[in-house]
């Protein structure tokens, strides 16, 4: 795994209250997709093809959010959820990092009208 992705993931482990027990990220193709969880093999996947266009912030934000979903055991977008995130990130600052990330996948795609 790429050092940056590894040094952010340990970095947002700590900052969710994580332990590390056996949970890994890996890379990998998705054409729908920024990054996904799976309980039951303890992976986060990024998308290859989407994390080489973000900074380490949006990138952490990424971890962290995934991380979430990891810790509250539920891909639910619930209360439990925002009350979790809500710790690290104002509404206003997931709003800003959302748009940031959306921006930066979108702006070397021509809009088609």
């Amino acid at each position: 795994m790429e050092q940056r992705i590894k040094k952010l993931f340990h970095e947002a482990m700590k900052l969710v209250g994580v332990k590390d027990d056996g949970l890994r990220v890996v890379l990998y193709p998705m054409k729908c997709k920024i990054a996904s969880i799976s309980f039951k093999t303890k992976t986060i996947k990024l998308n290859r093809n989407i994390i080489q266009k973000l900074d380490n912030e949006a990138l952490k934000y990424i971890l962290i959010h995934e991380l979430i979903h990891y810790k509250i055991k539920s891909i639910q977008h619930d209360t439990r959820f925002w009350e979790e995130l809500e710790k690290l990130y104002s509404r206003d600052e997931v709003l800003e990092m959302e748009s940031k990330i959306i921006n930066s996948i979108y702006t070397e795609f021509e809009h088609p009208l």
